[in-house]
């Protein structure tokens, strides 16, 4: 879906911009054609680290696990309970990678090393299938919001290489 289609970049020409920078690897959501008939340069981020990003999700599978985040605003209030703070170890639990490429296999490396079984899955966009009924937390690097979307009992983290 072009997102910065031909008329947007008409109106960013009208405007006297010239050119486009864009903060990510990917750029299928602007038409380069238009850009390039309009006169408009369009540059984009060459990669990102792999491991940056695989880091990133370990990051937020470990605060939801253990609820860092609901611990750090206890403490800030002096309310050093407990409650409702406990998660569970990740040693043994099977991973669900979506996707296989360099941020994929690089995500499965650091759940290895954390004792965790992984399973990669392949899939279209919004299109995955897992038929694993143990899989307890799966890591998409795409949407998984599309109907074919059957990771069932799954807590399901959504990773992505363009940070807002």
């Amino acid at each position: 879906m072009l997102i910065v289609d031909g008329a947007v970049i008409a109106e960013l020409v009208k405007c006297q911009v010239r050119a486009i920078f864009l903060r990510s690897a990917g750029f299928n959501h602007v038409d380069i054609a238009a850009a390039s008939r309009l006169g408009l340069f369009v540059a984009r981020v060459p990669a990102y680290s792999p491991e940056a990003i695989a880091e990133h999700a370990l990051a937020l599978v470990m605060t939801l696990n253990r609820h860092t985040h609901r611990a750090w605003l206890r403490v800030r209030e002096g309310n050093f309970k407990l409650d409702g703070l406990m998660g569970t170890t990740q040693c043994g639990k099977t991973v669900g990678i979506v996707g296989a490429g360099k941020i994929g296999l690089a995500t499965a490396r650091i759940f290895k090393g954390m004792g965790c079984r992984g399973h990669c899955h392949v899939g279209e966009m919004g299109r995955v299938r897992s038929r694993d009924e143990e899989c307890k937390i799966a890591i998409s690097r795409s949407s998984l919001s599309g109907s074919g979307h059957q990771l069932r009992g799954a807590l399901v983290f959504q990773v992505s290489a363009h940070p807002a």
